[in-house]
Protein backbone atom coordinates (compact mmCIF):
# COMPACT_ATOMS: atom_id res chain seq x y z
CA UNK A 1 0.00 0.00 0.00
CA UNK A 2 3.07 2.59 0.71
CA UNK A 3 4.33 1.74 -2.74
CA UNK A 4 1.01 2.71 -4.36
CA UNK A 5 1.02 6.01 -2.31
CA UNK A 6 5.14 6.25 -3.09
CA UNK A 7 3.96 5.57 -6.57
CA UNK A 8 1.54 8.49 -6.52
CA UNK A 9 3.54 11.13 -4.98
CA UNK A 10 6.35 10.32 -7.14
CA UNK A 11 4.33 10.99 -10.27
CA UNK A 12 2.96 14.00 -9.08
CA UNK A 13 5.80 16.10 -8.10
CA UNK A 14 8.41 14.33 -10.53
CA UNK A 15 10.67 12.84 -7.95
CA UNK A 16 11.99 9.00 -9.58
CA UNK A 17 13.46 8.03 -6.22
CA UNK A 18 9.69 7.38 -4.99
CA UNK A 19 9.35 5.14 -7.51
CA UNK A 20 11.96 2.55 -6.10
CA UNK A 21 9.93 0.75 -3.64
CA UNK A 22 7.26 0.50 -6.46
CA UNK A 23 9.39 -1.08 -8.96
CA UNK A 24 11.29 -3.50 -6.47
CA UNK A 25 8.25 -4.67 -4.91
CA UNK A 26 6.47 -4.92 -8.04
CA UNK A 27 9.42 -7.00 -9.43
CA UNK A 28 9.44 -9.27 -6.10
CA UNK A 29 5.59 -9.81 -7.22
CA UNK A 30 5.87 -10.43 -10.57
CA UNK A 31 8.54 -12.87 -10.06
CA UNK A 32 6.38 -14.49 -7.24
CA UNK A 33 3.09 -14.74 -10.02
CA UNK A 34 6.29 -16.50 -12.40
CA UNK A 35 6.81 -18.80 -9.72
CA UNK A 36 3.07 -19.96 -9.04
CA UNK A 37 2.44 -19.95 -13.08
CA UNK A 38 5.28 -22.43 -12.68
CA UNK A 39 4.06 -24.65 -10.01
CA UNK A 40 0.37 -24.73 -11.64
CA UNK A 41 1.93 -25.99 -15.45
CA UNK A 42 3.94 -28.89 -13.41
CA UNK A 43 1.25 -29.90 -11.30
CA UNK A 44 -1.41 -29.71 -14.63
CA UNK A 45 1.20 -31.48 -16.40
CA UNK A 46 1.98 -34.37 -14.00
CA UNK A 47 -1.58 -34.50 -12.56
CA UNK A 48 -4.46 -33.35 -14.17
CA UNK A 49 -7.47 -35.02 -12.60
CA UNK A 50 -6.36 -34.62 -9.50
CA UNK A 51 -5.32 -30.37 -10.00
CA UNK A 52 -8.70 -29.81 -11.51
CA UNK A 53 -10.61 -31.79 -8.55
CA UNK A 54 -8.80 -29.44 -6.19
CA UNK A 55 -9.29 -26.33 -7.96
CA UNK A 56 -12.79 -27.55 -8.73
CA UNK A 57 -13.63 -27.95 -5.07
CA UNK A 58 -11.68 -24.57 -4.05
CA UNK A 59 -13.82 -23.17 -6.24
CA UNK A 60 -17.38 -24.58 -4.90
CA UNK A 61 -16.19 -24.00 -1.02
CA UNK A 62 -15.47 -20.08 -1.96
CA UNK A 63 -18.47 -19.43 -3.97
CA UNK A 64 -20.88 -21.91 -1.96
CA UNK A 65 -19.35 -20.79 1.72
CA UNK A 66 -17.91 -24.00 2.77
CA UNK A 67 -15.20 -23.84 5.03
CA UNK A 68 -13.38 -26.08 6.96
CA UNK A 69 -13.48 -29.29 5.54
CA UNK A 70 -10.69 -29.95 3.05
CA UNK A 71 -10.94 -33.17 1.60
CA UNK A 72 -8.10 -34.36 -0.42
CA UNK A 73 -8.36 -35.96 -3.64
CA UNK A 74 -6.38 -39.86 -3.26
CA UNK A 75 -4.94 -40.07 -6.51
CA UNK A 76 -1.77 -41.09 -7.83
CA UNK A 77 0.61 -38.11 -8.57
CA UNK A 78 2.26 -39.64 -11.19
CA UNK A 79 0.50 -39.69 -14.43
CA UNK A 80 -1.18 -42.92 -15.40
CA UNK A 81 -3.28 -43.85 -18.50
CA UNK A 82 -6.70 -44.32 -16.10
CA UNK A 83 -6.43 -40.82 -15.01
CA UNK A 84 -6.88 -39.28 -18.36
CA UNK A 85 -10.64 -39.48 -18.64
CA UNK A 86 -13.36 -37.65 -20.57
CA UNK A 87 -13.16 -34.18 -19.72
CA UNK A 88 -14.92 -32.05 -17.51
CA UNK A 89 -16.27 -28.86 -16.43
CA UNK A 90 -13.34 -28.66 -13.84
CA UNK A 91 -10.49 -28.77 -16.87
CA UNK A 92 -11.94 -25.92 -18.58
CA UNK A 93 -11.82 -24.28 -14.97
CA UNK A 94 -8.19 -25.12 -14.46
CA UNK A 95 -7.50 -24.03 -18.20
CA UNK A 96 -9.17 -20.62 -17.42
CA UNK A 97 -7.61 -20.19 -13.71
CA UNK A 98 -3.84 -20.51 -15.66
CA UNK A 99 -4.59 -18.22 -18.58
CA UNK A 100 -6.14 -15.65 -16.00
CA UNK A 101 -3.34 -16.01 -14.34
CA UNK A 102 -0.82 -15.60 -17.27
CA UNK A 103 -2.82 -12.46 -17.77
CA UNK A 104 -1.87 -11.11 -14.77
CA UNK A 105 1.68 -11.74 -14.94
CA UNK A 106 1.49 -10.17 -18.48
CA UNK A 107 -0.64 -6.86 -17.41
CA UNK A 108 1.89 -6.65 -14.18
CA UNK A 109 5.55 -6.43 -16.35
CA UNK A 110 3.37 -4.26 -18.43
CA UNK A 111 2.79 -1.66 -15.68
CA UNK A 112 6.32 -2.10 -14.42
CA UNK A 113 7.83 -1.26 -17.71
CA UNK A 114 5.44 1.72 -17.95
CA UNK A 115 6.80 2.68 -14.11
CA UNK A 116 10.60 2.10 -15.10
CA UNK A 117 10.26 4.06 -18.53
CA UNK A 118 8.52 6.57 -16.51
CA UNK A 119 11.91 6.32 -13.52
CA UNK A 120 14.19 6.65 -16.25
CA UNK A 121 12.86 9.72 -17.94
CA UNK A 122 12.75 11.22 -14.56
CA UNK A 123 15.67 10.72 -14.22
CA UNK A 124 17.36 12.06 -17.31
CA UNK A 125 15.29 15.07 -16.53
CA UNK A 126 16.75 15.65 -13.38
CA UNK A 127 20.27 15.36 -14.39
CA UNK A 128 19.86 17.38 -17.45
CA UNK A 129 18.36 20.27 -15.20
Amino acid sequence: MLCVLALFFGVQHQQPNYLRPFLFFGLIWNLALLLLLLFTVIEFLVAPVRFCVQLERTVQSLLHGEGGEEEEYDAVIMPEERHFGVPSHSLALALCFVAILAITILINGWLLHIVLLAYFHMKKKALNE
